[in-house]
């Protein structure tokens, strides 16, 4: 029903406490059923919330986890979250190993004081939040990798894809190191993106069969003139420089 002399503004501001009143009530069904669940007999607590309220147990346990949600980041019913951005950040399951979930749960929580967030919103600030906290951690392991003693930096600098390549190598070798020997599993625990590393995977795969179409191995003869082991388990035998041919070239 419209009532005479109501300007957009006034509708607004209404509709905005109705929308808050409604997470508040979700926070208080939520207890509310975890209360009611101490006192359910064993056994019985299904069909009571069936005659009851004609809830499953999967639609309570999302009211019980956003008030448990609420009530541990000392949260009140004025919450700025809709309610699907509430279940979001109250599901144990979306977080996987949870490293960084403390973090990206207070950014969400920081920008809802601004404005009211939607799942999607908050689904941005989360991941946001996670790339730069990994970021942050990778960096000093990328750091204390950028010297790799069986390989010796380019000397010309007036090619760029010099360092592109020798960046390359550094870093699929020390890939390889961190990632030696332990189950996949354990790093589908991370917060890259599925797509990046479906991206690497491509890559990295194709450069691999470029390597085995070729006749010759990349990596130049060590300076004492010796093969790389990596050359002699490929089987290949490429031309060794000699040392004065090439300290007359360079």
């Amino acid at each position: 029903m419209t009532l005479p002399n109501r300007t957009l503004a006034d509708v607004t501001d209404e509709l905005r406490v109705a929308i808050k009143r409604e997470t508040g009530n979700i926070l208080t069904i939520g207890a509310l059923l975890a209360e009611a669940k101490t006192h359910v007999k064993h056994g019985v607590w299904l069909s009571w919330l069936k005659v009851e309220f004609s809830m499953s147990d999967r639609s309570a346990q999302k009211y019980i986890k956003a008030a448990d949600f609420a009530a541990k980041n000392e949260l009140g019913s004025d919450l700025n979250l809709s309610p699907s951005a509430l279940y979001l950040l109250s599901e144990d399951s979306y977080w996987g190993e949870g490293r960084c979930r403390r973090e990206a749960t207070e950014a969400v929580i920081k920008a809802a004081k601004e404005k009211r967030l939607g799942s999607d919103e908050a689904k941005e600030i989360i991941e946001k939040a996670m790339e730069e906290l990994v970021a942050n951690e990778a960096e000093p392991q990328i750091s204390a990798a950028s010297s790799v003693p069986e390989l010796a930096k380019p000397r010309s600098r007036v090619n760029p894809r010099d360092d592109t390549e020798f960046n390359f190598t550094r870093l699929v070798l020390e890939l390889d190191r961190i990632t030696n020997k332990k189950p996949p599993d354990r790093f589908a625990k991370t917060y890259v993106q599925a797509s990046i590393l479906d991206q690497l995977g491509k890559l990295l795969t194709e450069i691999a069969d470029l390597k085995k179409s070729r006749a010759s191995w990349p990596i130049p003869p060590a300076s004492d003139g010796t093969i790389p082991s990596e050359q002699r388990a490929e089987g290949t035998k490429p031309k060794q420089t000699d040392r004065k041919e090439a300290d007359v070239e360079g």
